[in-house]
């Protein structure tokens, strides 16, 4: 796996290199073909316990795409803990995709849209805007992908549908899934 480190405010010594292709090629084998791999070290000021640094890894195999990010005093330490946390997630994965019996999303219970409040704020502001490729997929391959990234919902081009869907979890921990119909 070619990984690409870069560091933030953090400088990137042979150590650091060398333990971070190691778990490199140690999480290669749950992946298959890796597409694009990364490694961002960045310094994280905390005013009251020090500074710390953050080890994000992103790897990007045909559509899916995992992240993991630990923070830790020291990057070396930080990078081992977000290592294990994706080659963690990737078991997971590996296992998933390997259990045929798993139920479809559209066997279980019927979905229901959330609650939308009324009231609004009038000094609502947007402050990121985020823009990436949306690929098609089904709700299944979706919610794969919501649980890799640990977000609470994905959005996603939905096969079924034909239309830009979301999925997203429940407070009960189900699923739901928004699909825009024409007004």
């Amino acid at each position: 796996m070619d990984l690409q480190i870069r560091g933030n405010d953090v400088d990137i010594t042979e150590q650091i290199e060398l333990i971070a292709n190691r778990h490199a090629a140690r999480v290669e084998r749950w992946v298959g073909k890796v597409d694009n791999a990364k490694l961002e070290l960045r310094r994280v000021n905390q005013r009251s316990s020090g500074d710390l640094t953050a080890a994000q890894i992103t790897v990007q195999s045909g559509r899916s795409i995992i992240r993991a990010e630990e923070r830790d005093r020291e990057p070396t330490k930080a990078i081992d803990s977000a290592f294990e946390k994706l080659e963690s997630q990737l078991r997971k994965r590996h296992s998933k995709r390997t259990d045929h019996a798993k139920p479809s999303l559209a066997a279980q219970a019927d979905l229901v849209s959330p609650s939308i409040d009324e009231d609004e704020d009038d000094q609502t502001v947007i402050v990121r805007t985020k823009r990436f490729p949306v690929k098609p997929m089904d709700s299944d391959e979706a919610i794969e992908q919501m649980e890799l990234l640990g977000h609470d919902f994905f959005l996603f081009d939905n096969l079924d549908a034909k239309v830009i869907s979301v999925v997203y979890r429940r407070r009960d921990g189900s699923y739901g899934l928004l699909v825009p119909e024409a007004m």
